[in-house]
């Protein structure tokens, strides 16, 4: 159940004086968030099964504009998004290098395109206060592949939102720090969450979490 678990922004609610929502869905997509038709990474399913934080049938844009819309005094909205869109496109290529680097282009387009949208839509519901876009980590930064990739997903996560006004939290930055004391591995680094048979799942630990929510702080208030 989602109460069992804390993710970072329910740690930002405690360092931040503020109260903090939370309506991220685990497989969300930049396509997804705009639209129920859109494909998604396991979003859908997810919510269906076990609710979120924040209990919405709608998308997550939706649910985003009537809460601007009753709650004028927001003073952050933070997003982390654009990880599933490269996670479909590594499932439709079944890995295939050759096949990724020729779909990224494209995905990466529509990416700028919702992210964009999803901004516009939210000034647009009334939000006057600042974006704080968090630049997604890599899991193993030893692995060219996925941190080109994930470069250029966040070199237009900081293109799109510098051009809304607002700030980027690192942390692909911040995890490489850190995933640097252990090679370059953010599991071996203690950065993910643990499985049984020793490796990791693609999700932070109780420590990458703690680390991605300090980021987040941090370009909030500067």
């Amino acid at each position: 159940m989602p109460s069992s678990y804390r993710g970072y922004p329910e740690v930002i609610g405690t360092i931040l004086p503020h109260s903090v929502t939370n309506a991220g869905c685990p497989g969300e997509t930049s396509g997804s968030l705009l639209s129920a038709a859109a494909p998604d990474n396991g979003c859908r399913s997810w919510k269906a099964a076990f609710s979120l934080h924040a209990d919405y049938d709608t998308t997550q844009i939706a649910f985003a504009q009537s809460y601007i819309a009753a709650n004028r005094d927001t003073k952050f909205v933070s997003i982390n998004i654009g990880a599933n869109d490269l996670l479909l496109v590594q499932k439709k290529c079944a890995g295939d290098p050759v096949c990724i680097q020729a779909a990224l282009p494209g995905t990466l387009a529509a990416y700028g395109q919702n992210l964009g949208a999803t901004y516009t839509l939210l000034r647009a519901a009334g939000f006057t206060g600042k974006f704080v876009a968090l630049t997604t980590y890599a899991t193993n930064y030893n692995d060219p592949l996925s941190v080109g990739a994930l470069t250029a997903l966040n070199n237009v996560t900081a293109q799109v939102t510098a051009a809304f006004g607002g700030v980027v939290a690192d942390g692909f930055g911040t995890f490489r720090f850190f995933a640097n004391k252990a090679g370059g591995d953010s599991c071996a680094a203690g950065l993910l969450i643990k499985l049984p048979d020793a490796t990791c799942d693609i999700h932070p630990s109780q420590k990458g979490r703690d680390i991605l929510a300090v980021s987040v702080v941090a370009a909030a208030v500067r």
